[in-house]
């Protein structure tokens, strides 16, 4: 693996420094921009890895440096402050085959791509395998004919959006030199053309509107000088007939429209609207615009509002200067908004960057891009939500804020995804520092929580576990409130309140106070914010439920019916139910079918508490011929437990050991296979600790 010479240089610089240099130092040193900086400390680390070298070092208040063991090595491999030929990275490569194949002007073929490239055969023909699974993203297709040679073939729009994506503002210098010279090559007009339109780009558009675009603007200049050539090939973009009217109605149409009639009189040829107005979908993607006021958009302040209230609510923090964190976030959203509209590349090459060493602040921004994706229509993709996530970290940094710590939460739903949003909707309203992953089970979770909350019963964890139901009543949602607040230990009340004292004396009028200090610390203890200990109602264990008596065995029965019926006997005869509770059950399956089947051979018919449970029971009923709960013959049943629960949280633990138990496959033969009694009793056992 050979650097090339701006990530040499930067290696030199780096092994030379006795101390750590800033990004902004390396940017100034080597006359790059800070994007290219990391894009160029990337390809260094890819060379120390691949001569099994410490990489850089990147410690945040600290600087950028190598270790000392580095340093050492370094002279075994590469003569230090020697100049290097500048060889393409693989992706580079690529970037100058797709553009070479863009621009062309005659037939391109295998060894075009590896004079171009500088590649061997094999790497430029594996190149080009790649090139047509990058242009399929983009609805081209990447042909090859030996009279027409290698060709990009597909719809002018989604050809130029491939040129904005191959020819973007971070690519090395030296790229773009080459880029530069195979345009030059393919047509010897196009340093004229391209001085062309930047001067009328300077005419048209007034200084301030230009300004702070230095990076943007020369990528945009190319842009537009790529759709001039291809218009004067004849290449027209389809006329945008949907969306016509509402791009002349934007301030940045007459703009547009200027640009247009000033190139045409300069080269004395005719542009054609729809080309007018796709040049007003580049511009308004560029963000030309500086001005809030220019903003056209109806309807998109309403929705950065939203992202700006529901990002500080998250982030637990609020923007002293709200307005202009908005005002702001709008000029940059709408060149977004027209991004994502026309599938229009963001190329943002910081995202990884960001995401990892701010993921708390991208965690956050993806958390309001739902606001963003309903009014778009379309997902935001990573670079677009990176690039919003830099915008809030700045005024986060600037005006001396940090996200509040988050934790993780999972949501253990089986009851559909309706039912699972609804759920997540409702718990998101109660706890914005929680950030939730919603999962049918605990094994499909791809995050590692810090507490559940389930609707369904689950093996015992050593995790905190909230048992909910999908939709949330007010008592239900108060309980979790406090008992989660109290867990996380988040600030719900000021030790010092001064409502301590107010109670006190409330207590006195009614009561006689024996240990007033005493008293005093307590109530302070209840109004603080400190981890409360709440003593949780006993919930018994499997084996405590389901007592020896509860237990039978017999051969068969009749019908799922009667098997209920015998079932839930032992139930009856100790006052646990009512008969109008298994008449409960027995309709139940008739309406809803035989959903009680949790497990294979194994069904735990229940109902409602109010249906006629008076206390708190389970029996068992083990068949050795199996009943038929349906004609399929997943649907047949030989252990029948029927559940009695007398609310939404007693019964839970039992439970929770009997889906442990059943679980298991062999513990399910077990059962079957029991002789009496005590088999099946010592099994409940081993799962009842």
């Amino acid at each position: 693996m050979i650097l090339d010479q701006k990530s040499a240089q930067l290696l030199n610089i780096l092994a030379l420094k006795n101390e750590p240099v800033s990004a902004v130092e390396l940017s100034e040193h080597l006359n790059v921009s800070r994007r290219t900086v990391y894009y160029n400390l990337n390809k260094v680390d890819d060379w120390l890895e691949h001569n099994d070298l410490g990489k850089v070092q990147r410690v945040k208040a600290v600087g950028i440096f190598l270790t000392e063991d580095t340093k050492k090595q370094l002279p075994q491999h590469v003569t230090l402050d020697q100049p290097h030929d500048y060889f393409y990275a693989p992706e580079e490569r690529r970037a100058m085959t797709v553009f070479l194949l863009l621009t062309k002007s005659r037939k391109i073929q295998l060894k075009d791509i590896i004079e171009t490239s500088g590649a061997s055969r094999n790497s430029c023909l594996n190149d080009v395998k790649l090139i047509r699974e990058q242009v399929f993203e983009f609805e081209l297709d990447l042909t090859f004919s030996r009279s027409q040679g290698y060709t990009i073939e597909g719809n002018e729009f989604d050809i130029r959006r491939l040129f904005i994506h191959t020819a973007h503002e971070n690519l090395d210098g030296e790229v773009v030199k080459g880029m530069m010279r195979l345009w030059e090559e393919a047509d010897p007009q196009i340093p004229q053309n391209m001085n062309l339109v930047q001067g009328l780009m300077e005419n048209v558009f007034p200084a301030p509107a230009l300004k702070g675009t230095a990076g943007s603007f020369s990528p945009l200049t190319w842009y537009l000088t790529y759709c001039l050539q291809r218009s004067l090939r004849r290449c027209f973009v389809e006329c945008f007939a949907s969306e016509a009217d509402s791009l002349r109605k934007s301030p940045m149409y007459e703009n547009t429209r200027r640009l247009s009639r000033s190139i045409a009189k300069a080269l004395n040829v005719t542009v054609p609207a729809q080309e007018t107005d796709f040049i007003t979908i580049l511009l308004l993607s560029q963000r030309v615009n500086t001005d809030k006021n220019d903003i056209s958009v109806k309807g998109l302040e309403r929705v950065v509002y939203r992202m700006v209230v529901d990002f500080q609510r998250y982030a637990c923090m609020e923007f002293r200067n709200y307005k202009e964190v908005q005002n702001n976030l709008l000029i940059h959203i709408e060149p977004a908004y027209y991004r994502l509209k026309y599938r229009l590349p963001a190329g943002n090459p910081l995202t990884e960057s960001v995401k990892e060493k701010y993921s708390d602040i991208y965690q956050l921004t993806r958390k309001v891009m739902p606001h963003l994706e309903r009014f778009t229509g379309v997902p935001v993709n990573d670079d677009e939500t990176a690039y919003i996530a830099m915008h809030f970290g700045g005024w986060m940094r600037k005006e001396g804020h940090k996200a509040a710590s988050r934790k993780q939460a999972l949501i253990v739903c089986s009851s559909g995804i309706g039912t699972s949003q609804i759920l997540r909707a409702q718990l998101e309203t109660l706890f914005s520092t929680l950030d939730f992953e919603v999962v049918t089970s605990v094994e499909e979770a791809t995050i590692t929580p810090d507490l559940i909350f389930t609707t369904v019963p689950l093996k015992s964890r050593h995790l905190p576990t909230f048992h909910v139901n999908a939709v949330l009543t007010e008592a239900e949602k108060e309980r979790i409130l406090v008992n989660v607040n109290r867990l996380l230990n988040y600030k719900e009340v000021n030790p010092a309140h001064s409502k301590v004292k107010e109670i006190l004396g409330a207590v006195e009028k009614h009561a006689e106070i024996h240990n007033q200090a005493q008293l005093l610390t307590e109530i302070e203890e209840i109004l603080s914010d400190k981890p409360l200990h709440i003593k949780e109602p006993y919930k018994p264990m499997l084996n405590e439920i389901i007592q020896s008596n509860a237990i039978q065995l017999t051969e068969k029965a009749e019908s799922w019916r009667e098997g209920i019926r015998i079932a839930a006997k032992p139930l009856i005869d100790n006052h646990s139910i009512t008969e109008e509770y298994v008449s409960a059950m027995i309709a139940n399956i008739e309406e809803n079918g035989p959903y009680v089947i949790l497990a294979p051979q194994v069904a735990i018919p229940h109902a409602r508490p109010e249906d006629g449970v008076e206390k708190l029971g389970m029996s068992v009923l083990k068949l050795d011929q199996p009943v038929r709960f349906s004609e399929e013959d997943r649907h047949q049943v030989s252990l029948i437990f029927i559940l009695a629960a007398i609310d939404n949280e007693s019964h839970l633990k039992a439970l929770s050991q009997l889906s442990a138990m059943l679980s298991e496959e062999e513990n399910i033969r077990i059962l079957r296979a029991a002789a009496d009694h005590d088999d099946i009793q010592e099994l409940l056992n081993q799962y009842s600790e």
